[in-house]
C-alpha cells in the first residue's frame, strides 16, 4: 500500500473537516456549521443516556428508531460527520427546535446540539480524520492496521505503540498525530496536523512569535496548524471544530499560539507549559508505514 503523500493528507483533512460543519437545512437555507463540542465532564455534563432520552422524547419513536446508532456514538462524543449531521438534522426537523426560534440559524443549529449532547471530543475528531486522511472513510475495520480500535476505545490514547513512532515537531507534517498532557484542567488534548512550514524572517508572523517566545537572533521557527475539536468552556457557541496556529521555536523547543488581529496583524500568546497550548507535549506520532 501507497503511502499518501502530504498534499493528498492536507487536502482530504480539508474535506474532513468541512463535513464535520453539515451542511444543514435551516429555515429554508442551507447553513453550515462546525459540529461542537461534547465531552461528558467537558462542562457539558449530562452523561450519554440522559441526552438519549431527550432525543428519543424530541423525535418520538419512529423517528428515533432511525437514528438511534448515530446517537448512541454521538453523545459519547464519538460520531462520525454523517452521524452528526443525521442527528442534528432530524432534531431541526423536529418540535424541539421550536424552542431556538429567537437565535440566529448558525446559532440555533449550536444551542440545539449543545443541549442534546450532540458533537465531538478531541480524540473522537482526531481518530475519525485520521483514518478518513489515509483513504479509509469512516469504515471501522481499517482502524486495526493502525491498532486503533473503535473510536470509543482508540489506540490514541496509548501512543507510540507498535503502528507510530514519535518524529520531531520541526519535521511534523500533515496527517500526523499530536498528543498533549497535563493542562492547565488537568486534561490532555489530541490534534491532527493539517501544516507545517518554516517561517522566513519576512514572515509577519516570525517576528511575532520570536517576540513571545524570546527567541534568539535568527532562531529557526515553524508555523504548525492543526484541527481538532476545542474545549468551549461552558459556551455552546465557543469551541468545538475548528483549526489552530502554533508557532515552535525549533532551538529552544518552546511553543506559543498565533492569532490574526483584526487589523491583519499577528499576536502570539506563549504557552506556560512545554509543549503548546498550555499543555505538555507528549509527542508526535506518525504510522511507521509511513516516511
Amino acid at each position: 500500500m501507497v503511502a499518501p503523500s502530504a498534499a493528498e493528507l492536507a487536502a482530504r483533512l480539508g474535506r474532513y473537516r468541512e463535513r464535520m460543519s453539515g451542511p444543514y437545512q435551516v429555515r429554508g437555507a442551507s447553513v453550515a456549521v462546525p459540529a461542537a463540542f461534547r465531552m461528558v465532564g467537558g462542562m457539558n455534563q449530562a452523561s450519554s443516556q440522559k441526552c438519549m432520552a431527550a432525543i428519543a422524547k424530541a423525535l418520538g419513536p419512529e423517528a428515533f428508531r432511525a437514528v438511534r446508532v448515530a446517537a448512541a456514538q454521538v453523545t459519547m462524543g464519538k460520531g462520525t460527520p454523517e452521524q452528526v449531521r443525521a442527528l442534528t438534522q432530524a432534531l431541526i426537523g423536529s418540535p424541539a427546535f421550536a424552542a431556538y426560534a429567537k437565535l440566529p440559524s448558525a446559532q440555533a443549529v449550536r444551542h440545539l446540539m449543545w443541549d442534546f449532547g450532540i458533537g465531538v471530543d478531541c480524540s473522537g475528531y482526531v481518530h475519525h480524520a485520521f483514518l478518513y486522511s489515509r483513504g479509509a472513510g469512516d469504515a471501522a475495520a481499517p482502524s486495526a492496521r493502525y491498532g486503533l480500535g473503535a473510536a470509543e476505545l482508540s489506540g490514541l490514547q496509548s501512543l507510540p505503540g507498535p503502528h507510530f513512532r514519535r518524529v520531531s515537531p520541526a519535521l511534523a507534517r500533515p496527517g500526523d498525530v499530536i498528543k498533549l498532557s497535563q493542562g492547565d484542567d488537568g486534561t490532555g488534548h489530541k490534534v491532527i496536523v493539517t501544516a507545517r512550514d518554516e517561517l522566513t524572517a519576512s514572515d509577519p508572523r516570525y517576528a511575532a512569535a520570536a517576540a513571545a517566545l524570546g527567541s534568539a537572533p535568527g532562531a529557526r521557527l515553524h508555523v504548525v496548524t492543526v484541527a481538532s475539536s476545542w474545549g468551549a468552556g461552558g459556551d455552546p457557541e465557543r469551541g468545538g471544530v475548528g483549526e489552530a496556529t502554533w508557532a515552535y521555536d525549533e532551538g529552544t523547543e518552546r511553543w506559543s499560539t498565533l492569532r490574526r488581529l483584526g487589523s491583519g496583524n499577528y499576536m502570539a500568546h506563549p504557552s506556560s507549559k512545554s509543549g503548546p497550548y498550555d499543555h505538555v507535549l507528549d509527542g508526535v506520532f506518525r504510522p511507521r508505514r509511513e516516511p
